[in-house]
C-alpha cells in the first residue's frame, strides 16, 4: 500500500493545528470554492463520502452494526439433517 505524502510542509502543520483526521482534511479540500458549479449528482457522492468517514473513525454507540458485534450472537439448536430416501 502506498503512503499518503503531504503536500507540502505548511499542510502538514495546519492538519496537526485543526486537529482534524486526515481522512476529512482530505474530503474539505474537495469541495469546490463558493459559487462553482457543482452538480447534485456529485455533492451527494460528496455526502455519501462524509457519510462513510464518519463512520469509520468515530464509533455510534446506537448504531446496531457496533452492537451487533460486541454482543453475543443467541444459539439456535442445530436440527439433524434429514437423509434423501
Amino acid at each position: 500500500m502506498e503512503q499518503v505524502q503531504w503536500e507540502d510542509q505548511s499542510s502538514q502543520e495546519a492538519g496537526a493545528r485543526t486537529g482534524l483526521h486526515p481522512f476529512l482534511r482530505g474530503l474539505l479540500e474537495t469541495v469546490p470554492p463558493p459559487g462553482a458549479e457543482w452538480p447534485l449528482a456529485d455533492r451527494e457522492q460528496w455526502l455519501e463520502t462524509a457519510r462513510n468517514i464518519f463512520a469509520l473513525i468515530h464509533q455510534d454507540p446506537g448504531d446496531e452494526r457496533n452492537n451487533a458485534a460486541a454482543a453475543p450472537t443467541p444459539s439456535r439448536p442445530v436440527e439433524p439433517q434429514q437423509r434423501a430416501q
